[in-house]
């Protein structure tokens, strides 16, 4: 075999420019690392395989002479394909060290490992072969051009293998955990968001992936056009917009390619998913990266995805639910008040304003949202009082004001018994809405948190909207008398810290009674 020897100061000759230049997992090529005290070797191996390919992809070669310097690269490097390491003089027991290091502390089992040795009679030990898994072992009379090349693609085809199947398990893996996650009951905009981070994941499992900058978002269909859910990396901008008018030609092109059709595509770097609910609800997921994805990324998808096409099922059926429960629990509200001679915009300006509420006093969105769709039943108790109490426009008796007070309580008994969260919260908030931070309140006097929180934010919000709007007993008070109502009695009536957020935030509150108004 032809032999070049390199200059004799080189001791350590695995072209350090190249490493700097493209680490070890760069993308398109298979990375070779040879550990060998023997310069004329690394330019026998590099002549050797110069040009050689693999699955169309050529070999990068690195060279060291250093145990150290090959563990720090390794341990640095996890997807160095093959290690070819020499066996001459320089590295007497070395290589026992090095193998229990790759093997045993980096539990690195997927690098083929090739034993080199200068000499016929240095076969390696069996237990060396069997507890450090040698795949192959050759010496350097044997070192020809062909049977470096067939060991090499022997090797590599086996390293090609092992990932496929290690990938291939992740894959499975994160689809299970995936499908896990995404069948959590949870609001459309949530699972939206779940979905494009599953997918991700799921891609990024691919090590080129770990290059690609992937963007994506998740629509779905109203009574017009597609709008955006949730959005990822370049669209992440656009959450809340139609798809027609801020989306490019070339993906809406892909997108409606994707509807017309009824079915999931990958259009080169471009994977469109479509999914249509059991109700007819119409939802796509678009992801692109910077690469063409391979059979098994789009197998890994289109299995998960068949998970996802179930999940907006049920997604879909318990939003229907949930409107269904809204709409009867507002239409209920609404009877309440309509019995009172007042609007039902009332409850639902309440609603709104306990909902604005919550989210200023740092409650979560899921809190938020339930006390929005709990509050309009504050005052459900109200059916249980004669009509001649509820609608007298003079100053009540003490008797007829015992009876008012009654409201709360059989609120509550109306609706504890359900094992409905939305319904629990509104039988807590009918009891303990008329309470007062001061401790002067009813029906039980409660003081101070011993009033639940719902309850204390569905107190002002109701006050609030009562007092800006019309009664059959008064007219509307101006604002600037409402404030000044709130401020007296912030830390009386009302819990401070309310009053500070709603006092602060008072256009907020405005807005929304000219949002709904009573005529």
């Amino acid at each position: 075999m032809c032999k070049s020897p390199l200059n004799s100061t080189d001791n350590q000759v695995w072209f350090a420019d190249e490493h700097r230049e493209l680490p070890f997992n760069n993308v398109g090529n298979w990375k070779i690392l040879i550990i060998d005290g023997n310069p004329e070797i690394h330019e026998a191996i590099r002549l050797g395989l110069d040009n050689a390919m693999f699955d169309d992809k050529p070999l990068r070669i690195f060279y060291t002479a250093s145990e150290q310097e090959a563990k720090k690269l390794l341990s640095e490097q996890p997807d160095v394909a093959i290690i070819i390491l020499g066996r001459g003089e320089v590295f007497t027991g070395v290589e026992g060290r090095l193998l229990r290091y790759i093997r045993q502390e980096l539990t690195n089992t997927h690098v083929r490992i090739i034993l080199l040795s200068s000499h016929l009679e240095r076969e390696p030990e069996e237990k060396m072969i069997v507890e450090y898994d040698i795949n192959a072992y050759i010496t350097t009379q044997e070192l020809t051009s062909q049977k470096l090349f067939s060991t090499l693609y022997g090797a590599l085809r086996s390293y090609r293998d092992i990932m496929t199947i290690e990938l291939n398990r992740k894959g499975m893996e994160k689809i299970i955990e995936a499908s896990g996650s995404i069948f959590k009951l949870q609001s459309m905009r949530t699972f939206a968001t779940g979905i494009l981070t599953q997918l991700t994941a799921l891609m990024r499992l691919n090590k080129n992936a770990l290059y690609c900058r992937f963007s994506g978002f998740a629509a779905t269909k109203n009574q017009h056009d597609f709008y955006i859910l949730a959005a990822t990396g370049d669209f992440s901008q656009l959450v809340d917009q139609p798809v027609k008018k801020v989306l490019s030609p070339s993906v809406r092109a892909s997108l409606e390619q994707a509807v017309i059709q009824k079915r999931s595509i990958c259009l080169g770097n471009r994977y469109v998913g479509y999914f249509q609910s059991l109700s007819g609800t119409e939802n796509v997921v678009y992801l692109e990266g910077a690469h063409l994805w391979n059979e098994w990324e789009r197998n890994w998808v289109e299995l998960f995805c068949s998970n996802v096409g179930i999940a907006f099922d049920n997604i879909s059926l318990n939003d229907e639910i949930e409107a269904t429960q809204r709409e009867i629990i507002f239409t209920l509200g609404g009877m309440v008040e309509a019995r009172s001679k007042e609007t039902g915009h009332h409850v639902k300006r309440v609603a709104e304003c306990s909902n604005l509420l919550a989210r200023l006093y740092g409650l979560s969105s899921e809190e938020a949202e339930l006390l929005r769709l709990a509050s309009p039943m504050h005052d459900v108790g109200k059916v249980a009082v004669e009509d001649a109490i509820l609608n007298k426009p003079g100053r009540l008796t003490r008797d007829e004001f015992n009876m008012m007070k009654s409201h709360t309580v059989h609120g509550f008994e109306m609706l504890c018994h359900s094992k409905r969260k939305i319904l629990q919260t509104a039988a807590w908030i009918a009891l303990q809405h008329h309470e007062k931070f001061n401790g002067q309140g009813y029906p039980y006097g409660l003081q101070g948190d011993k009033i639940h929180i719902h309850a204390r934010i569905t107190a002002v919000a109701d006050v609030f909207d009562a007092l800006s709007n019309d009664r059959c007993y008064r007219p509307a008070w101006p604002m600037e008398k409402v404030v000044d109502l709130f401020s007296r009695e912030r830390g009386e009536h009302f819990d401070p810290d309310l009053v500070e957020l709603l006092i602060g935030n008072l256009d907020r509150f405005i807005g929304i009674q000219k949002a709904f108004p009573d005529a």
